[in-house]
């Protein structure tokens, strides 16, 4: 009877199947019809811990607080202090708690790591939605580009909060990727990824192209939450959940990143952003060149991933089994 009750993949239970693919369905409409009112109450933890910093830069400074005003850059170097303080301890403790469930150490690690990442991303994705929502440049993308030669162009406090935040999650993340994290067969493919995307981050900032560095968050962030959940499941022997997460991450990554990322944001954009600098009379274009050679350069890393990405799927089908291909060390 026991045997009767298993499915042919795996030896999962039918019903843990049957919920994996309610899972899947629940997965799609969260990801292609994401609802801001997650990110609206998700926003205040972003916008708290901004705050605090924006205190401590201003106590330094001998300047009163403000709330109305504008973020400073300063607060990037303390909120990227707490960013490693905060994923290093977390990542410590999640570690003791999961040893004796899981006996592996590599998988171990995997976990804590996905599952911190997992966290930070399923909280941004939404937060970003919010944001964008709060204006009127998406999927109309062109308007990204009124008023931006201008500097004319409004820049919410929500928005400064959320691409600051970002920004130094990614530099913390450079921090624990050289120092504090194991050096992976793909640590210089990651390492280019976290400098180019600060890059783009900074300049996207200080230049005005703000509104296209949110849908390039967007396009980013909601990808990693299947990549680090389909790893989480996987580390726990969680078969039937890690195979439909995997799947999801296929479809959710051709969308994002191979489809509204090269398509709506760098080639619609590149159109646009020229357009409109012709338009508004920008005289220097270089920093704009730029930041789309940047965009081309991640478009390059998102297809190398999915080559991996796939590589995973094929050794389901072939091997039975989710392996994550980037456990082993990177040869000294």
């Amino acid at each position: 009877m026991g045997k009767g009750n298993k499915s042919a993949q795996g030896g999962e239970a039918w019903y843990v199947w049957a919920f994996a693919a309610v899972m899947f369905a629940v997965q799609q409409y969260m990801i292609f019809y994401p609802p801001e009112w997650l990110g609206y109450y998700f926003f205040p933890l972003v916008g708290a811990t901004m705050d605090l910093c924006q205190r401590g830069v201003d106590i330094a400074m001998g300047n009163e607080f403000d709330a109305t005003a504008d973020y400073s850059p300063w607060t990037l170097i303390p909120l990227s202090f707490i960013m490693v303080v905060s994923v290093y301890s977390m990542d410590r403790a999640i570690r003791m708690a999961v040893s004796g469930k899981v006996k592996d150490k590599n998988e171990v690690r995997t976990f804590s790591e996905c599952f911190l990442r997992l966290f930070y991303y399923f909280m941004m994705f939404f937060v970003v939605i919010y944001v964008i929502s709060l204006e009127d440049y998406w999927p109309e993308a062109e308007h990204c580009w009124d008023d931006f030669v201008s500097k004319e162009q409004p820049r919410p406090r929500e928005l400064q909060a959320t691409y600051l935040f970002e920004l130094s999650y990614y530099i913390g993340g450079v921090v624990i990727h050289i120092f504090l994290n194991e050096h992976l067969k793909d640590f210089a493919v990651m390492l280019s990824h976290h400098l180019i995307t600060i890059t783009l981050l900074g300049l996207s900032f200080m230049g005005g192209y703000h509104r296209v560095g949110m849908l390039v968050l967007m396009c980013h962030d909601g990808c990693d939450i299947f990549l680090d959940g389909g790893k989480c499941f996987n580390a726990f022997k969680k078969e039937a959940y890690a195979t439909v997460t995997v799947a999801s991450l296929l479809v959710v990554w051709v969308y994002y990143r191979l489809y509204i990322f090269p398509v709506k944001v760098i080639y619609a954009g590149q159109n646009f952003a020229l357009a409109a600098a012709e338009e508004q009379g920008m005289e220097d274009t270089t920093p704009m060149v730029l930041c789309f050679a940047l965009l081309w350069c991640l478009l390059v890393l998102h297809i190398y991933w999915f080559v991996l990405i796939a590589k995973i799927v094929v050794r389901k089908l072939t091997k039975g089994k989710i392996e994550d291909i980037r456990v082993h060390k990177k040869k000294q």
